[in-house]
C-alpha cells in the first residue's frame, strides 16, 4: 500500500522538523539510481515555490481541501491569505508535523476514504496523482473524489509528461514501456532512510491528453493552466453540468 512505502517520507519530515538533518532520504528509481531528496523542500516558504505550485495558491477559492500535504507549507500560506484548509496526509508523523507549525485542520486520511463536506478547491500538487498508482485506477479515482467538490468548484492538480524529460535514461525507460505496450507514466521506486528501505512504491505520472480523456470519461472538463518544457504541468478539472 502507499501508506507503508511512504512512511519513511513521513519519518524524515519529523526528524527535520525537530532538527534531526543529518539523516538522509534516498530515492532509489527502477533503473537502480540514487537520489537524495532535500527534506529541506518540504518547508520551503512561498517565495521559493516552483512556479507552478506558486499559480495554483493564487487559484485556489473558497474552502480548500489540500491532499497529501506533507509539512503544510501549502496549507500554512493559504491560511495566511485568509483561507479555510482542511489538510490531510496518508503519513501521521507528516499530520503531526503540520498541526504542531500550526495548520489548523489536519487529518491522517487517504483522500479516496475521506468523508466530508464539499469543497470548493481541490488541491493536489506535487504530482498529485502519485497515490493512484496505475493508469487503470484513474477513472475510478475521478470519480470518486467528485463526491469531495461543489458543482462550481476546481481541482487544481500537477503531473509530468514523462515523453519531454530531459534525462536520457528515463526517455528510454519510456519508450521500452511503449514498445511492450505498457503505459509510460507508471513508475516504481522506494524510499531509503535511516538505514530502513521502504516498500516497493508505485508512481502514476499522467500526460495532458490522456487526462483528458480520463477526466471526460469521469465527469470533468479540463483545461491546462501552464506547461514546462520538461513535461511538467498544472492542470483544472471543473465537473461537468
Amino acid at each position: 500500500m502507499i501508506h507503508d512505502s511512504l512512511s519513511l517520507y513521513g519519518q524524515a519530515i519529523l526528524d527535520y522538523f525537530e532538527g534531526n538533518i543529518e539523516n538522509k532520504l534516498v530515492s532509489v528509481d527502477e533503473l537502480g539510481r540514487r537520489t537524495e531528496v532535500p527534506i529541506k523542500l518540504f518547508f520551503r516558504e512561498f517565495e521559493d515555490f516552483p512556479e507552478w505550485e506558486k499559480t495554483a495558491l493564487q487559484l485556489c477559492s473558497g474552502k480548500v481541501l489540500d491532499i497529501g500535504a506533507g509539512a503544510g507549507r501549502h496549507s500554512l500560506e493559504l491560511q495566511v491569505r485568509g483561507f479555510n484548509v482542511c489538510a490531510i496526509d496518508v503519513a501521521q508523523d507528516c499530520v503531526n508535523v503540520m498541526s504542531r507549525r500550526g495548520v489548523r485542520e489536519a487529518h491522517c486520511a487517504d483522500v479516496l476514504e475521506f468523508n466530508s463536506e464539499p469543497f470548493d478547491t481541490l488541491l493536489g500538487v506535487m504530482n498529485g496523482f502519485t497515490m493512484i498508482q496505475t493508469l487503470g485506477k484513474l477513472r475510478p479515482f475521478l470519480g470518486i473524489v467528485r463526491r469531495l467538490i461543489t458543482q462550481d468548484g476546481q481541482f487544481l492538480v500537477d503531473s509530468t509528461d514523462l515523453r519531454c524529460s530531459a534525462d536520457s535514461e528515463v526517455r528510454r525507460l519510456v519508450e521500452s514501456k511503449i514498445s511492450d505496450g505498457r503505459y509510460f507514466g507508471e513508475l516504481t521506486a522506494h524510499l531509503e532512510y535511516k538505514n530502513k528501505r521502504g516498500s516497493l512504491l508505485r508512481e502514476l505520472f499522467v500526460d495532458p491528453g490522456t487526462l483528458a480523456e480520463a477526466a471526460r470519461d469521469s465527469g470533468w472538463m479540463s483545461e491546462i493552466l501552464l506547461s514546462q518544457k520538461n513535461g511538467r504541468y498544472l492542470a483544472r478539472l471543473k465537473p461537468l453540468r
